[in-house]
C-alpha cells in the first residue's frame, strides 16, 4: 500500500511512499523506487530543480515523517498516545522473558502498529491487536516451554 504525498511542487511527478515492511520506508517518484542514504533523497520537482526529502523514522510507525526541502508534509495522522499504549502491551514480556521476550515483545509491537496503520474499522483494528498480543505471548510461552525441555531444565 503505497501513500501518497501531497505537495505543490510535486503534482506532475507525484512522490509517495511505500510503508517499512522490515527496516525502512521506500521513497517512489511516479511509481518508481528512488535511491537515498539513509533516509535522505535529492528528487527532481515538477520546475526540474532538485529538492532534498527527508524519511525520519516515528517510533514503531510504518509509516515515517515527510520533510520536503525545510517543510514538513503530513501524510497519515499520528498514532494517538492511547494507541501506543494499546499496542505496547506485550512489551512486559521485554522485562520478564530474557531474549525471546526482546524478541516476542518486540515483534508483538510492531505487528500491532501495523495493524493499526491499516485501513480496518477502529474496533476491529483494538480486537486484532489484541489478538496479535495474545498470540505472541503464547508464542513465548510455548518456546520457554521448547527451550526448558531441550535444555532440561524445571
Amino acid at each position: 500500500m503505497d501513500i501518497s504525498i501531497n505537495h505543490e511542487s510535486f503534482q506532475s511527478k507525484p512522490l509517495s511512499i511505500r510503508p517499512a515492511k522490515w527496516l525502512s520506508p521506500k521513497l517512489l517518484q511516479k511509481g518508481e523506487v528512488v535511491a537515498g542514504k539513509r533516509g535522505k533523497y535529492e528528487v527532481r520537482d515538477d520546475h526540474g530543480q532538485l529538492c532534498a526529502v527527508k524519511l525520519t523514522s516515528v517510533f514503531f510507525d510504518p509509516i515515517p515523517r515527510v520533510t520536503i526541502g525545510e517543510e514538513d508534509v503530513a501524510i497519515a495522522k499520528p498514532l494517538a498516545w492511547y494507541e501506543y499504549l494499546w499496542m505496547g502491551i506485550p512489551i512486559v514480556l521485554v522485562f520478564i522473558g530474557g531474549a525471546l521476550g526482546v524478541l516476542c515483545g518486540l515483534m508483538a509491537v510492531y505487528t500491532s502498529s501495523r495493524v493499526f496503520r491499516s485501513e480496518r474499522g477502529v474496533i476491529l483494528k483494538y480486537v486484532l491487536s489484541a489478538l496479535v498480543s495474545v498470540g505472541y505471548v503464547l508464542l513465548f510461552i510455548i518456546l520457554v516451554t521448547v527451550a526448558q525441555l531441550l535444555l532440561g531444565t524445571t
